[in-house]
């Protein structure tokens, strides 16, 4: 088996890894992570290799590796593939995750043409919501602060979604910030984008999805 660059193995930890062709997007500074923001799952590229060389040994002999061939590194490459794997589980299989995975896309989706709109405006710069803070004290009220409004706060509110889903007593810090309004109204948000993301993308006639439109008064 081979090992990291410096004939480092897994047990120690990677400091330098050599790429190849298909690295594309590597975990390089840890065995293994799962992004839960991005559901994306992603090995060092040498727990890759590990793990598919352990495979491959398994298939050349009926599906099992004798005891005797079988490693300190292929076992770690193996126990970091599975973990990582549990908490990709976790989230596809639940609603929680499921909307978590969707946020990046279902905001972009929201807010592209308010997006595209403030650049027309002349507002290419970010932060946003700096810009948007320094407008409304200056006394602003045009539709493109309106717009910027918006923007910021269906990022703030699809952040404190994923804060609070995971950690429930987070809620206690949100209630500080002046841009958290309530936990409903983060799920609320976060679940209709969500799902106006899916109807854009298979069901643009609503046959399959619910409608959400209702769901403002059941929320509030």
């Amino acid at each position: 088996m081979a090992n990291f660059a410096g004939d480092v193995g897994l047990l120690d930890t990677p400091t330098s890894v050599e790429l190849e062709a298909g690295d594309f997007n590597a975990c390089l500074n840890a065995r293994g992570t799962y992004t839960t923001d991005k559901f994306v799952l992603r090995l060092n590229p040498q727990v890759h290799r590990l793990v598919d060389a352990a495979v491959a040994a398994a298939k050349s002999q009926n599906g099992l590796i004798p005891a005797r061939e079988i490693t300190a590194d292929m076992v770690f490459a193996y126990s970091t593939y599975l973990h990582e794997t549990v908490h990709w589980w976790q989230h596809v299989g639940s609603t929680s995750g499921l909307i978590t995975s969707f946020q990046i896309p279902a905001i972009v989706h929201e807010n592209s043409q308010r997006l595209a709109n403030l650049v027309e405006g002349g507002v290419n710069h970010k932060p946003i919501k700096s810009w948007a803070e320094s407008k409304m004290r200056s006394g602003d009220d045009s539709e493109l602060l309106s717009q910027a409004n918006t923007i910021v706060n269906n990022a703030i509110d699809a952040m404190y979604y994923r804060y609070l889903s995971f950690k429930p007593k987070n809620i206690f810090a949100a209630s500080e910030d002046r841009y958290f309004e309530s936990m409903g109204h983060s799920y609320w948000i976060s679940y209709i984008h969500a799902v106006a993301l899916m109807q854009s993308t298979f069901d643009s006639e609503n046959k399959i999805l619910p409608g959400v439109k209702h769901w403002e008064d059941s929320f509030k």
